[in-house]
């Protein structure tokens, strides 16, 4: 671009929008989610950007490198647990302070209160209720963004 081409406000907004980073091994989940994420409603056509990473440890440096604006994670990875990777989340200094919500199909009582008890700012059962999710996103990220 030179210093004469008009600047696409449109463009140069979405660009900056929030990111995501989905820690799920499986990737019809990934493709689901990121479909559903385009509907988020965010300001002045600002645009969800994901990443994903397939293991716990690839989400956890993730995390600390990109500082993503809000984290969703699965509880059941290939190599370490979703618990386990709150918990590291939470007790490093860098991402402590992104928000995580849990999505799980885990249907043993007392999953939810135990991430929340972990620091998950929620807990999403799957199949992911769409319009709940959409709500719960939406206002985290809205707030990011402020």
């Amino acid at each position: 671009m030179t210093a004469t081409e008009p600047i696409n406000e449109t463009a140069r907004l979405a660009e900056a929008g929030p990111t995501v980073l989905y820690i799920e091994d499986a990737l019809a989940s990934i493709h689901l989610i990121r479909g559903i994420l385009k509907r988020v409603q965010l300001p002045a056509g600002a645009a969800v950007r994901l990443m994903s990473a397939i293991q716990g440890n690839l989400g956890l440096e993730m995390a600390r490198t990109h500082a993503p604006d809000l984290i969703l994670l699965d509880l059941h990875l290939p190599d370490i647990s979703g618990l386990e990777v709150l918990n590291q989340l939470k007790a490093d200094a860098r991402p402590a302070s992104i928000p995580v919500v849990v999505l799980t199909a885990d249907p043993v009582p007392g999953t939810q209160r135990q991430v929340c008890d972990a620091g998950a700012l929620g807990c999403v059962s799957k199949p992911v209720d769409i319009p709940q999710f959409l709500e719960t996103v939406s206002h985290i990220l809205n707030e990011t963004i402020v």
